[in-house]
Formats: structure tokens, sequence, C-alpha cells
């Protein structure tokens, strides 16, 4: 299966897609990219939810930028807080190494793309 995005369409950033409804979930995806470098796609087979994040963009407004430094800070120190203050942004945007886990991990990825030339 490809899926393309039609007429211009986006997906907020760190918002999910899910892709289909359904009680049995079978497969997985030779590939998952995007042709955007500076966007992580995620699939979740278990519950069909496609994720588009930009790593380190932490308050899902697109732009990653000192504004992302409280949010990410806040999503290392208290998830539930963060989930609380951007209930519509996915914390996956906060794992900026990948790894699966937001925590201390991420911080020195975030910091290095941040001050990036």
């Amino acid at each position: 299966m490809q899926i393309v995005l039609l007429d211009g369409y986006e997906t907020a950033h760190g918002r999910s897609v899910d892709l289909f409804d359904s009680a049995a979930h079978n497969g997985t995806f030779a590939t998952i990219a995007s042709n955007n470098p500076d966007l992580v796609v995620r699939f979740e087979p278990a519950t069909g939810v496609l994720t588009i994040t930009r790593p380190g963009d932490a308050n899902c407004d697109g732009v990653f930028n000192t504004l992302d430094i409280d949010p990410m800070v806040i999503a290392l120190l208290n998830p539930a807080a963060y989930e609380a203050m951007l209930p519509d942004c996915d914390m996956e945007s906060c794992d900026v190494n990948s790894d699966g886990a937001v925590d201390r991990l991420a911080t020195q990825p975030f910091f290095g793309l941040l001050l990036a030339p």
C-alpha cells in the first residue's frame, strides 16, 4: 500500500492519521518513509495509526526552534504535564534520537539540532 497525501493536504505535525479501523491487523510495510528528510514517519501496526513528526518540534507548531525547549524539558520531566499542556501533540516529536523513548538520551541530539547552522 502506498499512501499519498493529495491536493496539498497536510496533517499537522505531530498529529496521527488513522489509516484503517479493524479488529485484526496483519502484515507490515516494506518501507515507511517520507520524501521530506525533516519528517519522521512511524506506523503502529497494532492500531493502524500513522504518525508524522518533525524531530524536536516539541510544541508541534511545524517549526523546530527555541520555542520547543520548554515543551521538551516538560516532556522529559513530567510526561503527564506535557500531554495536558499539548493534548493534540504527539510526544514522539520529542524522541529526537528515534529510540522509541522520550528520555535523557534525546537531549544531546535535540540541542545538537537546535544549534546546528
